[in-house]
Order: structure tokens, then C-alpha cells, then sequence
């Protein structure tokens, strides 16, 4: 059977299932990893509503807007492999933040977190951090798994 990977939920739904099979069974009383997958999904809606236009249904960069854009959008899918196979979690949400002195990462990127405020119509940093860590929970579990290189034969 083939996978439709054109399908614009297809990332969502891959993370879910992956996420599914690594989380304890129900009833194991792990909180984290419930509100994890919680994010995670949360993150995978967020992505959807507001980064696809732009990094495109498979976080590949190639969003239907993408060619609009001045500086084009990162793949989005190899944040740890262009970080040594690391993902780097924090620098992740200050970026999607936009707040704090990260915009010298040269992008046309929106100001998320001043963005979230509005869409949300609240003060509340916590429900902006939320709706970052979400997204940074999804954008996770969406990275390619590149190969160990082989050391060469001699």
C-alpha cells in the first residue's frame, strides 16, 4: 500500500503514530508523557495553521508562499542533522518566539510569539509558551533520521 505523502496532515499523523508506539500504556501514571503527546499534537495543528503556507506540508521549506519570499524557508525536517544529530530545543523556541535577539538568523519569519498573543487575545505568557513548546515538541519528532556514516575502508 502506498503512503500519500502529498497529503497535507500525512507529518501530523506520522509524528502521532510514532509518538503513540514510544509512549507508556495507559494507566502507567507518566503526566510528562501524556502532556508531551499533547503538545505534540497541539504542535502539529500549530504547524499546520501557521507555518505550512511557508516550510510546506512536509516541513521541507517548499510552502505554496515559499517562492514569495525573500530568504527561503529552512527544511525544517533536518534541524538536528544541521546540528551535529542534536536537536537544540531552546534555540528552537527563542527562534519561533521571535522576541528575543534571534532575528539576526536572517528570515522573514513573523514574530510568533507577539503573533500568538493576538490570535490567542491574551497576556497570558503561558499559553504563548505552550503554544511554542508544542510546536517545538512537534517540529522534534518530525526530523529525519539520517544514516551513521561508515567509516571508510581502507
Amino acid at each position: 500500500m502506498r503512503i500519500p505523502t502529498s497529503f497535507p496532515g500525512f507529518l501530523l499523523i506520522a509524528a502521532a503514530v510514532v509518538l503513540a508506539l514510544t509512549l507508556p500504556a495507559a494507566g502507567s501514571g507518566d503526566d510528562d508523557m501524556a502532556d508531551r503527546g499533547e503538545l505534540m499534537t497541539e504542535g502539529g495543528v500549530s504547524y499546520n495553521l501557521y507555518c505550512q503556507s511557508c516550510h510546506g506540508s512536509l516541513a521541507k521549506g517548499d510552502g505554496s508562499v515559499a517562492e514569495l519570499l525573500t530568504i527561503a524557508p529552512a527544511d525544517l525536517t533536518l534541524i538536528s542533522a544541521r546540528r551535529g544529530g542534536e536537536f537544540p530545543a531552546e534555540e528552537i523556541h527563542k527562534i519561533i518566539d521571535g522576541r528575543q535577539d534571534v532575528r539576526a538568523h536572517g528570515s522573514d519569519m513573523p514574530l510568533w510569539g507577539d503573533a500568538f498573543k493576538r490570535t490567542e487575545e491574551t497576556d497570558d505568557e503561558a499559553v504563548v509558551k505552550r503554544k511554542i513548546d508544542g510546536l517545538v515538541v512537534y517540529l522534534q519528532a518530525i526530523q529525519e533520521r539520517l544514516p551513521a556514516v561508515q567509516p571508510a575502508m581502507e
